[in-house]
């Protein structure tokens, strides 16, 4: 239990500071370490992220670091996408979507490497 909250409060710092990749990071925390399944882990983490994206929200928002005409515009594409691509999530199984989300962890990692140098 202590590890798991330790993992908790480092990803929820880690997420609030950057978010870069932060649903790779749950998903590889839960996968690894609370032992779900692909699937699970991903609506986990979806569930977990929401949460924590409420108080990031909160704290953007009392400094006035929300551009809401931007937001107001992307929001509901992105709704649309996130739900197509939660429907492709379960239809793939949580052994594909292993697959998938080990080519989008290595794509992910390249690109930040690059963006460092």
């Amino acid at each position: 239990r202590i590890l798991q909250a330790l993992l908790g409060l480092g990803a929820g710092f880690y997420i609030g500071i950057l978010g870069i990749a932060s649903t790779l990071m749950i998903i590889t925390i839960l996968y690894l370490f609370f032992s779900l399944d692909m699937l699970k882990a991903n609506g986990t983490a979806k569930a977990l992220i929401f949460f924590n994206n409420l108080i990031a929200f909160a704290n953007y928002a009392y400094q006035g670091s929300i551009d809401y005409t931007i937001a107001a515009l992307i929001t509901p594409p992105i709704m649309v996408g996130s739900w197509l691509g939660a429907r492709t999530a379960v239809s793939l199984g949580p052994e594909k979507l292993k697959i998938v989300f080990v080519i989008i962890a290595v794509i992910t990692a390249i690109r930040i490497l690059f963006q460092m140098f």
